[in-house]
C-alpha cells in the first residue's frame, strides 16, 4: 500500500512540475523520454522501497546475531566484525560497477524510448524514403545496447553471490578452526561455547550474502532515484504571475 501511494505521489508531483517547467525543457527532451521517466524510471525508483525494507530487516537481524557472537566470545565476535569490514572493502570496487551499470541502464531506457518514438512519429517520412531497414538497424543497435547492460548486471549479480558465499564460509570455517586450535585446545574456551558460537555464526553467513546482494541491487536502482530527483528539481515557469510587473532598481556608484 505504501509503495502504491508513493508511486501515485511521485508521478503526480512529476506531472505538476513538468507542466510548469520552462519550454526549453521540452525542446531538449522528447515526449518519449518523459514517458519513460513516468513509466520505467518511476517503477525502478519505487522498487527501491521493498528492497530497502529488506535491507533494514537483514541489517537488524544481523546486528542481533553479531551481538550474540560478541556476548559469547568478545574476541571471536570482534574477529567476525573485522572479517566483515575487510570483505566489504574488497567488494567495494564491484559496487562501483553496479552503480555505473545503473546509470547506463537509465540512459539506455531513455534512448530506447526516444528511438522508438522517433521511428513511429515519422513513419510516413520513413516509408516515403524507403528507410525502414535503416530505422530497424538503428533500433536494433539501441535495443541490443540496452539489453547488454541488463545482461551485464545479471552476470555481475550472479558472480557476486558465489564470491560472497564462498568468502563468508571460508572466513567462518577459518575462524572456528583457529578458535579451536588457540582457545579450545589450550583450555581457554570450552567446546560448548565454541559450538554455540559456530551455530550463531552459521546463521549469520546467509544474512551476509543477502546484505551484499541487496546492497548491490540498491546501487543498480539508485540511478533512477537520481533521475527522478533531477526532474523534481526542474525550475518552474513562470516565476511570477502572468501580467505582473517587475520593478527594476538601478544602483549608481561613483567610481573614483
Amino acid at each position: 500500500r505504501i509503495q502504491r501511494t508513493a508511486m501515485e505521489r511521485i508521478r503526480s508531483v512529476l506531472f505538476t512540475r513538468l507542466q510548469a517547467a520552462p519550454l526549453d525543457v521540452f525542446d531538449h527532451h522528447s515526449s518519449a523520454e518523459l514517458s519513460s521517466l513516468f513509466v520505467e524510471e518511476a517503477r525502478r525508483a519505487l522498487e527501491c522501497l521493498p528492497v530497502g525494507v529488506g535491507l533494514i530487516q537483514t541489517v537488524g537481524t544481523g546486528v542481533l546475531y553479531i551481538g550474540a557472537l560478541i556476548w559469547i566470545s568478545p574476541i571471536l565476535g570482534g574477529g567476525t566484525v573485522l572479517a566483515g569490514v575487510i570483505g566489504a572493502a574488497l567488494i567495494g570496487r564491484l559496487y562501483r560497477h553496479f552503480g555505473r551499470l545503473g546509470r547506463e541502464m537509465t540512459s539506455g531506457n531513455m534512448e530506447l524510448a526516444r528511438r522508438t518514438a522517433a521511428a513511429f512519429n515519422g513513419v510516413r517520412v520513413v516509408r516515403a524514403a524507403n528507410a525502414q531497414r535503416v530505422e530497424a538497424e538503428r533500433f536494433d543497435r539501441t535495443n541490443t545496447a540496452q539489453a547488454t547492460v541488463n545482461e551485464r548486471y545479471q552476470r555481475a549479480a550472479a558472480v557476486l553471490q558465489p564470491i560472497v558465499e564462498t568468502g563468508s564460509l571460508v572466513a567462518a570455517i577459518s575462524l572456528l578452526l583457529g578458535a579451536y586450535a588457540f582457545l579450545v585446545a589450550p583450555g581457554a574456551m570450552s567446546s560448548a561455547k565454541l559450538t554455540a558460537f559456530g551455530l550463531v555464526l552459521l546463521r549469520l553467513v546467509p544474512l551476509v550474502n543477502r546484505f551484499f546482494g541487496v546492497q548491490a541491487h540498491l546501487l543498480f536502482l539508485s540511478s533512477s532515484i537520481r533521475e527522478i530527483t533531477r526532474w523534481l528539481d526542474t525550475p518552474q515557469f513562470p516565476a511570477r504571475a502572468f501580467g505582473a510587473t517587475v520593478k527594476v532598481v538601478h544602483v549608481l556608484e561613483d567610481v573614483r
